[in-house]
């Protein structure tokens, strides 16, 4: 429910004069492959953080998260720089 919330939000981002959750004002403007990878972060965050003994096997999940998260982040590096050649 909560990652439905954050597609929601910014989807919302979108569209003018809608108020902008978490000081997200800055991605108004990005293309959807930039908001699909901010929304996917976002979203594997709720796991990343959660205590790695809370649930069996969460230490795996950490270190694959960590990794996605990392990759993510240099997704929207490269898409960011795409942009600015345009």
């Amino acid at each position: 429910m909560a990652i439905m919330d954050l597609q929601a939000d910014i989807d919302a981002l979108l569209r003018d004069d809608h108020p902008t959750p978490f000081g997200s004002k800055n991605w108004q403007y990005a293309d959807i492959e930039a908001l699909q990878r901010f929304v996917a972060m976002t979203a594997i965050q709720f796991v990343l953080f959660e205590p790695v003994e809370r649930v069996k096997g969460n230490e795996e999940v950490k270190v694959r998260a960590e990794s996605l998260v990392s990759m993510l982040s240099e997704q929207l590096k490269t898409l960011k720089t795409k942009k600015s050649d345009w």
